[in-house]
């Protein structure tokens, strides 16, 4: 028997997804546009965000998350951007008022998964943070931007690859606040598949 089919299958295992994100981030300057060069540039701040239960799910949940951001000259640490790593450091190889071409490693705060998130996934287990390595590209123009990511689990805990692409369009709401839609595009491979929305024959048997 396949071990795929053998007991249940979660939802829709099918590695092109389509979101839409509405964050909403209140920042903080801690350096002026005019800083030297080589001075540590730090954004601070928080937002708000609908996505899925966990990979697969057809409940959401709304939550928050903070914002951090450091730089100095090419170098930051925070959140990897364009990947959804929250935490992490790289380095801009291309840089300038349009193009920002990068590398970086991270990981999560937390699981991407927990059985206890839904009956559906009892014997299931949980899903293990990792560490990312990840190549990204953004282009920006306006209120227009455009990002593409290539993310790899490092850390060696069954995520594989991901590559995203994501458009967003951006709306200023006074001095302080900022409103983003973002759709974006993810691809998985069978590594990722297969952690996130398979079910092997241990499963199975639990």
């Amino acid at each position: 028997m396949n071990a795929f089919h053998a007991r249940r299958r979660l939802r829709t295992p099918f590695t092109l997804a389509l979101s839409l994100t509405l964050a909403v981030p209140l920042c903080a300057r801690a350096a002026a546009d005019a800083a030297a060069p080589d001075a540590w540039q730090v954004t601070a701040g928080g937002g708000v965000v609908s996505r899925p239960l966990y990979a697969g799910s057809a409940q959401r949940k709304v939550s928050g998350f903070p914002l951090f951001a450091a730089q100095r000259g090419r170098y930051f640490i925070g959140s990897l951007p364009g990947t959804g790593v929250p935490a992490g450091a790289g380095a801009y190889l291309v840089q300038d008022e349009r193009w920002q071409l990068g590398v970086g490693v991270g990981g999560d705060f937390g699981k991407p998964r927990k059985e206890s998130d839904s009956p559906s996934l009892r014997g299931l287990g949980d899903i293990e943070a990792s560490a990312f390595g990840t190549l990204f590209a953004h282009y920006n123009q306006g209120a227009f931007g455009a990002r593409a990511a290539l993310l790899r689990d490092i850390g060696g805990n069954g995520q594989g690859t991901k590559a995203t692409f994501e458009i967003e369009g951006r709306q200023a709401l006074g001095e302080q606040w900022m409103l983003t839609v973002a759709p974006s595009l993810t691809w998985a491979d069978r590594g990722y598949t297969q952690t996130h929305f398979g079910i092997s024959a241990t499963q199975a048997a639990n």
